[in-house]
């Protein structure tokens, strides 16, 4: 991988990672500072355990992707950002380009998603053989 090319992932990763930390902490601290307090009846109640959940989920999400930027940074370290974690092909400077994180070449994730999506079938199918 060229110097100019792994200079710009590492950029894009570290500014993707900036992005997330101060989005996450503007909206934490809105719904933290809120706390429930002034709400008048149980569905404005309600709605902001609503908020609080949404918020979680997507702070988890955020942390699952920080995760993956923390590794794509170390792997870029090593030397080994862009290989396919099944395969172990290149994968491809558009696709790095678009998703820096990723872990698996084009054919390797439609395989991958292909697999889940017949996993999702075959689990629906069968729940609905039982009712």
């Amino acid at each position: 991988m060229k110097k100019m090319f792994k200079t710009l992932l590492k950029q894009k990763l570290l500014q993707e990672r900036e992005n997330i930390l101060n989005k996450r902490g503007v909206t934490k601290i809105a719904l933290i500072e809120q706390n429930g307090e002034g709400l008048s009846d149980i569905i404005d109640h309600a709605s902001h355990n609503l908020d609080l959940a949404y918020e979680i989920k997507i702070q988890h999400r955020d942390l699952t992707y920080l995760k993956k930027i923390s590794k794509a940074l170390d792997k870029l370290e090593q030397g080994t950002l862009g290989d396919c974690e099944d395969c172990g092909q290149k994968i491809t400077e558009e696709r790095l380009l678009a998703r820096p994180t990723a872990e698996l070449c084009i054919a390797c994730k439609e395989d991958q998603e292909l697999k889940e999506r017949q996993q999702f079938s075959t689990f629906f199918i069968s729940q609905s053989l039982r009712s």
